[in-house]
C-alpha cells in the first residue's frame, strides 16, 4: 500500500491546569549595598507570605534580576540642564506556579495585595505539560482517521 502524507497546521485547545503568578519587586536606594539588601529582604517577605499557603520557600523562582543606575535632570543656576545621581534601582521578577485552584489563588492574591512589600503581580494560566497535549492530539489522529478517508484501487489512501 502506498500512502500520501499531508502536513499542515492545527490548533489545540486544552484546559489550563497550572496557574503562574509573576511578581515584580522594585526599589531605589542611594547605596548599592543597601539596594541589594532591600531586594533580598523583600524577596524573603514574599517567601514568608507564600509559605502560609503551602508553598516551599524554593517554589519562588527568579526570572530576572537587574540593578541599574538612575539619574534625575535638574536646571542649574545658569539655566542649563544637568543630571545628578538618584541611586541604584533594582528590579526583581519572580514566579510561583501551582496546580490551578481558584480558592488558593484568591487567598494568595489577597495576601500579596496586602503584604508590606506590595509587589506588582500578573496571573497566567497554562498547561503543565504542553508536549503531552500535542502528543495526545497526534495519537488521536493516528488512531482515528477521518471518516471520508478511502483507499483507492491502487492502494493510495485518499481523503
Amino acid at each position: 500500500m502506498r500512502t500520501i502524507r499531508v502536513t499542515g497546521k492545527g490548533q489545540i485547545k486544552v484546559k489550563p491546569d497550572l496557574t503562574r503568578i509573576t511578581m515584580t519587586l522594585e526599589g531605589l536606594f542611594k547605596d548599592y549595598g543597601e539596594t541589594l539588601r532591600h531586594s533580598s529582604e523583600d524577596t524573603e517577605v514574599l517567601k514568608d507570605v507564600l509559605s502560609g499557603f503551602g508553598f516551599e520557600r524554593a517554589d519562588l523562582k527568579t526570572l530576572n534580576f537587574s540593578v541599574d543606575t538612575e539619574y534625575e535632570s535638574y536646571k542649574d543656576r545658569d539655566g542649563s540642564y544637568k543630571q545628578r545621581f538618584s541611586g541604584y534601582h533594582f528590579r526583581h521578577i519572580l514566579k510561583v506556579e501551582f496546580p490551578s485552584d481558584n480558592d488558593r489563588l484568591g487567598k494568595v492574591l489577597h495576601a500579596l495585595a496586602n503584604c508590606k512589600v506590595r509587589p506588582e503581580f500578573r496571573i497566567n494560566y497554562t498547561v503543565s505539560d504542553p508536549e503531552a497535549a500535542k502528543n495526545t492530539v497526534y495519537n488521536i489522529k493516528q488512531a482515528h482517521p477521518p471518516e471520508n478517508e478511502t483507499e483507492s484501487k491502487n492502494g493510495i489512501l485518499c481523503h
